[in-house]
């Protein structure tokens, strides 16, 4: 339940209080790992859209280490990326180039 209010609140707009409810999700909340990792996504998202780039790639990173075949395969962790990848100020990180190569963002 606490983690489809995280997603309404990503689908509404509502990124600060997205992550405000994140905080709320039990860390052994008894989920299949496909949830677990949607999740992340939406945390990730919610990250980047208040500029806590740092955050979201460490997030992302997560799920990679977790399910690197699902990440491929997920459109909005490429959306992710791809902002993440066009908004950095610096040298683009090594957990950044590993998410470009599996999600497929071109650097």
């Amino acid at each position: 339940m606490a983690m489809k209010r995280v997603e309404t609140a990503v689908v509404c707009g509502d990124t600060g209080q997205a992550l405000a409810l994140a905080r709320t999700v039990p860390a052994g909340a008894r989920t299949t790992s496909n949830n677990r990792n949607r999740h992340l996504l939406d945390v990730a998202f919610a990250q980047v859209d208040t500029r806590r780039y740092t955050e979201a790639t460490q997030t992302l990173t997560t799920v990679l280490r977790a399910a690197p075949l699902w990440l491929r395969h997920q459109r909005l962790a490429r959306d992710i990326v791809a902002s993440l990848v066009a908004l950095r100020r610096r040298a683009i990180s090594r957990e950044l180039t590993d998410l470009t190569r599996i999600t497929g963002v071109d650097l």
